[in-house]
Parts: C-alpha cells; structure tokens; sequence
C-alpha cells in the first residue's frame, strides 16, 4: 500500500501542476539558474520505520515512522479528495490499509534526500535547499 499511496501522491501532484519528485542533478541545476556555484549536492536515505539495524537510522526511522503515521492524513486528504476525485471516505479506508506498513520490519520505506550545499550567493545569505520524495521498497 505504500507504493499506491505514492503513486497516488505523485498522480495527485501532477494533476495540482507541480512534482514531488526531485533529483539530485535537478536540485543543482535549480541552484544554478538562482545564481550559485560552486554546488555541491549529496544524498541521504532517511528510513521510515524500525527496521534499520544501526541504532543511529534506527532512530531516525522511529521518528519519521512516527511523523507519518501522525501526518499521513494531513498529507493526503485534502490533496486526494480535490486532485484525484476521491471521497473522504475512500481516503480513511486507503490510509488504514497504509498505516501498518510504516511498522512492518519487512517493508523497508525510506525518503531518498537531496542537500545541495554552496558558499554564499551575493544576493543571498548562504542557503541549503532540501528536496524529498517518495520512495518504499519490500524485501
């Protein structure tokens, strides 16, 4: 159900006219066209949930699972309902089949994280510009 629920998101997106989807390549060039240089870029995987075996991501998984299990419907609701046609209650029901997923050990999800790094710009104060999507694999 994760994987539905971000491919929904991304349908959902694509249908409001913008994209959740950002590549580390794209995220430099976007930092280009604002003026900086000197850009460097690197990618992070932040996991979702407590499958990780280093207690550091184990962590970092908790809290995120922890994030979306709370924001999930935030996330979803309004942009389903007014992007894709859904009903609220089609939502609820896709959501309560997604919801377990985010504490199942064997449903290794992550958020793949760009963070493009670069001095300052004269016109700017210095700047980190993050860009997430939707990533979850099963194993």
């Amino acid at each position: 159900m994760i994987r539905q629920w971000c491919a929904n998101q991304e349908k959902a997106a694509r249908n409001a006219g913008v994209s959740l989807r950002i590549s580390g390549h794209a995220l430099k060039e976007q930092m280009q066209q604002a003026g900086f240089e000197n850009i460097s870029v690197r990618a992070f995987k932040i996991p979702i949930g407590i499958w990780p075996r280093d207690e550091k991501m184990k962590r970092i998984g908790v809290a995120q699972m922890v994030a979306m299990l709370e924001g999930i419907e935030a996330l979803t609701l309004g942009f389903w309902v007014n992007c894709l046609g859904w009903k609220e209650e089609e939502v609820q029901v896709a959501l309560a089949l997604t919801r377990p997923e985010f504490e199942d050990k064997k449903i290794h999800s992550y958020w793949p994280l760009y963070v493009a790094l670069c001095p300052r710009h004269v016109e700017h104060s210095s700047l980190t510009l993050i860009g997430m999507r939707c990533m979850g694999r099963s194993r």
